[in-house]
């Protein structure tokens, strides 16, 4: 037993054992068992007998004992056929890499660029599936317990190479991680009068507003000796949008001209580009500042979901400053996948690149685009397979990844993942009303609030003359002079 024990884990040694002549088969049967369950298959055991017998055994065939004769024999691949044998599978995964059949139909036959690899394997190597159903809310904390408690083969999902836990495949694949933020919203149209200048543009206009006011009412307080702040203010607007005829500024023009033809030419600069502007906004859509940096992450007040494990390595690895670390909030993995899945944009992700994919073809077929990569990403990261630590699989599934991978189906399986998206039911492919944005012309519908004023307008100046004219026939009649 002490020779198992250094053994254990070295799945490749070859291995022949010299038995005394008494040795039972029964006892042999219980040897290779145990070589067995520490992962060994190319055993040869040699009876010490009259003639000599040499016998290998068959782990997947209910561990018969073969005697062989022939020595090319001695170390045949286990692998070719394993008979039925019952595969130990913890189930695992979500979309594009394993894709889940509805309800009904046989679990097993999943799909998903995962899911076709490790469905390929079982096939072609003749073994069924017993299916070990995820208990929590975390793979990881899953992968871990049932690894370590040996209760599996391995794991149907993608895990990075830097999770130390069980033995890992060659990398199945290498994607980058990236965050996933909200896709800029369009702002409503109410606003778009706000927009020609920005905030800092605003506060400049309306601090000369109320400069040129009070220097226009200390001049004519000065030269007319009179006090009004309302003509001063009226005077200040006027000069603003390029309305300099106001009858106050007369005198004043002419007594300061350098000082008001600036005044004017600002005002004239000012006044046109901003409706060179308006008109802009107004025949497009308005869209939200794009989220760029983690500084425009943290400025939107939005948190950075990520799965806990996972939150708990990258803030320790990849993210020093604390002001960054505080906008990090984990979450389980499932509540990440409904998110996904319900395109709920209130917060940013983090997503390996192959989720990102399915989920910008997710929320393209819905007809709703609610993220965007921000292109703020980390290090790439290797993705494998994990199995048991004594699981015989290893280096064999190896091999049949390197031929599925050079053979060009894994990159396909990849590409074909939304086609099978919509057949398992995950993507409801009638819906597919994206809307899209293109400049339009200029109609009444964006100049409603100008007619409306304008409308408005004469409706009050024609009411107006009515008056006057009411009032004036009532003086004739009446010899009214107070109307």
């Amino acid at each position: 037993m002490s020779t198992l024990r250094i053994l254990e884990r070295i799945r490749d040694a070859k291995v022949i054992f010299v038995l005394a002549e008494t040795i039972s088969l029964e006892e042999i049967q219980g040897l290779v068992r145990k070589c067995f369950d520490v992962g060994l298959l190319n055993v040869i055991i040699i009876r010490n007998a009259d003639p000599l017998q040499v016998f290998r055994f068959d782990p997947f065939d209910g561990f018969r004992i073969i005697e062989i004769g022939n020595s090319e024999k001695y170390f045949s691949s286990k692998m070719t056929n394993l008979n039925g044998y019952t595969m130990k599978i913890l189930w695992l995964g979500y979309p594009p890499r394993v894709l889940h059949p509805k309800k009904g139909r046989d679990k097993t036959k999943v799909k998903g660029y995962v899911g076709h690899l490790v469905r390929s394997y079982i096939q072609k190597r003749n073994a069924t599936v017993h299916i070990i159903e995820a208990k929590s809310i975390s793979p990881y904390l899953d992968t871990a317990n049932y690894v370590e408690n040996g209760q599996m083969d391995f794991v149907l999902g993608l895990f990075p190479t830097k999770y130390k836990v069980g033995v890992l495949s060659y990398p199945v694949t290498q994607e980058k991680i990236c965050i996933i933020v909200p896709e800029p919203k369009t702002i409503p149209v109410y606003q778009n009068f706000l927009l020609p200048f920005q905030q800092e543009v605003w506060m400049v206009i309306i601090g000369s507003i109320i400069y040129v006011t009070f220097i226009i009412y200390m001049v004519t307080a000065t030269m007319n000796r009179g006090k009004d702040i309302a003509a001063a203010f009226i005077s200040t607007i006027c000069i603003i949008v390029n309305r300099s005829e106001a009858v106050l500024l007369y005198s004043l023009q002419r007594r300061t001209p350098a000082m008001y033809f600036l005044l004017l030419l600002f005002g004239f600069i000012l006044s046109n580009l901003y409706c060179i502007r308006l008109t802009t906004f107004l025949t497009k859509p308005a869209i939200e500042r794009e989220i760029k940096s983690l500084d425009d992450i943290a400025q939107a007040h939005m948190k950075i979901l990520l799965e806990e494990l996972e939150a708990r390595d990258m803030v320790t690895e990849q993210v020093n400053n604390e002001y960054y670390q505080s906008l990090v909030e984990p979450t389980s993995f499932r509540d990440l996948v409904k998110i996904q899945f319900d395109l709920n944009n209130t917060n940013a992700i983090v997503l390996c690149g192959d989720f990102w994919d399915y989920l910008d073809d997710f929320q393209h077929y819905k007809g709703s685009i609610k993220f965007r990569n921000s292109q703020i990403c980390f290090n790439d990261v290797a993705l494998s397979i994990i199995f048991g630590y004594n699981s015989p699989f290893v280096e064999d599934f190896n091999d049949h990844l390197m031929q599925i991978s050079q053979s060009g189906l894994l990159a396909y399986w990849k590409r074909n993942w939304i086609f099978e998206s919509v057949q398992e039911g995950y993507i409801n492919a009638t819906k597919q009303n994206e809307s899209q944005y293109y400049p339009v012309q200029l109609t009444l519908t964006h100049l409603q609030i100008p007619f409306y004023g304008l409308v408005i307008g004469l409706v009050t100046s024609i009411a107006i003359f009515l008056v006057e004219i009411f009032c004036s026939r009532f003086n004739l009649l009446f010899g009214c002079d107070q109307c």
